[in-house]
């Protein structure tokens, strides 16, 4: 990028880590997800934004055409499963109502806000139920967990060794809460002390 296009860039990404909206990307269904629009989803998803994909276009595909396109957009996307897709038609309005009723919720999912109660609970018996995987003598115990922040919900992990929170214990952590809390959507920060 250079000139014009890099300016409105820069603009746009203050713009949205500052307002924090609800993104919504728009695909075409009868070319699918294409690599730019990857790139976009993953812009978006590093800045932390709540996001929901429109997936225009659906009244030209067949009803098997749409849930292999879906299902296809779904796969490729196993950074973010959490975001929802819906189905519209932007030429006749069909699936706006839907659309909006989304953005709505998703942004009520992203302002939430978890009792630490709550959390430890959870988190707690899931450790008994099914606890993460560690290498041997490389196990990080989870002292306590509290939401720090919402609209990019922060939760800040303590656990015995930083150092030995890896990549898989993050996702461990962002699976369960979502199993119980939701968060649909929504992008969760998850720091460790």
């Amino acid at each position: 990028m250079h000139g014009i296009e890099k300016i409105a860039y820069t603009k746009t990404k203050d713009m949205l880590e500052y307002i924090r909206p609800v993104v919504v990307i728009m695909m075409d269904a009868t070319e699918g997800i294409s690599h730019r629009d990857m790139t976009l989803i993953s812009e978006v998803y590093n800045l932390a934004l709540p996001m929901v994909i429109a997936m225009n276009k659906v009244d030209m595909l067949t009803k098997k055409q749409l849930t292999h396109i879906m299902k296809e957009t779904q796969a490729k996307m196993d950074f973010a499963k959490y975001i929802p897709i819906v189905p519209m038609v932007a030429k006749t309005g069909q699936g706006i109502p839907d659309l909006m009723k989304m953005i709505r919720a998703i942004h009520a999912e992203a302002t939430k806000r978890i009792s630490t109660n709550d959390l430890n609970k959870v988190i707690a018996q899931d450790m008994l139920t099914r606890p993460p995987r560690f290498s041997k003598n490389k196990i990080c115990k989870i002292m306590f967990v509290t939401q720090v922040d919402i609209n990019a919900p922060t939760f800040m992990v303590f656990v015995n060794y930083v150092e030995r929170s890896n990549f898989a214990f993050k996702k461990w952590i962002d699976n369960t809460l979502r199993k119980y809390f939701g968060f649909v959507g929504t992008p969760l920060v998850i720091k460790f002390k």
